[in-house]
């Protein structure tokens, strides 16, 4: 750091972001704008590096990348009506809070299906994730429908205004409909394999559905192994499919609690087949993570991550 300014590589080491995710939040969605030095280096201030931390934050609440940064920029925009013993996020936090109502509902096609989710009317929510797909197209559909309303509706549930039903039935739903999408898309068969697979006992394979059709829509064939998979299916696929990456999810801790050595095991399969690159990722693994930081899988921050690395 000098005088108050940091290289992308210490902006990197402060957020714990690459430096790629950075220059490519700068390029896509501007998410800061650094300084430019003489010589064309970037420097960061102290404030680029906060509104980095908080884009990150938001992003692993369950914002969608565009949101996140629209979000933290606009809470500091409006930082000198915060109270000076207050953080721009603890206000946004309370802000949340006290209105009860996240990023998402903002978004009437969130709100329309939130009540037919508490009606527990599949038809209606198939209908408006069919109409919403057809109007703004899969990318809008992922981003700013789907990811956000799981996102509600899992909240609703813990916070007990969802019964385990209308959870259950609305996240049903939402996989039913992506299922039917993911079987109609049209892939090439010269496009490379992309290998997605839930770990062994969980059971929530809307996240991995999500990537894969993020996958399909970054021109890549994609195959699954689908929820739970049996000890040895995951060997066993990679061994005859020879993918180019594989992609591995789980949103509880069950898998790690079940099997404590998995984390390490995953890692070794990834060590024995280095020309493929393999990814970790999900609200499951992120305390396995932190407890035993793996060698050879990749732990990305976003999906785009995934399609970025060559």
């Amino acid at each position: 750091m000098t005088d108050g300014w940091y290289s992308i590589r210490q902006a990197a080491d402060k957020t714990g972001l690459s430096t790629f995710v950075i220059r490519k939040w700068e390029e896509r969605y501007k998410a800061v704008v650094p300084k430019r030095l003489e010589n064309g280096y970037r420097v960061y201030s102290v404030e680029d590096i906060q509104t980095l931390n908080n884009i990150k934050d938001l992003i692993n609440r369950g914002y969608s990348v565009r949101n996140a940064i629209l979000a933290a920029n606009h809470k500091l925009s409006v930082k000198n009506n915060i109270s000076h013993n207050t953080t721009v996020t603890e206000h946004f936090t309370r802000e949340n809070e006290n209105d009860n109502c996240s990023d998402a509902e903002i978004n009437p096609v969130v709100e329309q299906l939130l009540l037919s989710g508490e009606r527990c009317d599949d038809k209606a929510i198939h209908i408006l994730l069919q109409q919403t797909f057809h109007q703004f197209g899969l990318l809008y559909l992922l981003d700013e429908v789907v990811r956000p309303y799981l996102s509600v509706i899992g909240q609703h549930w813990v916070a007990g205004k969802w019964s385990e039903h209308q959870e259950h039935m609305a996240s049903l739903a939402v996989r039913d409909y992506l299922l039917q999408v993911r079987g109609t898309f049209r892939e090439s068969p010269n496009a490379p394999l992309l290998l997605g697979a839930c770990l062994p006992g969980e059971r929530h394979e809307i996240p991995l559905l999500m990537i894969l059709l993020h996958a399909m829509l970054n021109g890549w064939r994609t195959s699954t192994l689908g929820a739970s998979p049996a000890p040895g299916a995951l060997e066993a696929a990679i061994s005859q499919l020879q993918p180019a990456k594989v992609v591995l999810s789980a949103s509880t801790p069950i898998p790690f609690e079940s099997n404590r050595e998995l984390l390490p095991e995953l890692d070794l399969l990834a060590r024995s087949n280095s020309h493929i690159q393999f990814y970790i990722g999900g609200s499951g693994c992120k305390e396995a993570v932190q407890q035993n930081p793996p060698h050879c899988l990749r732990v990305p921050l976003t999906i785009d991550d995934i399609f970025s690395d060559s």
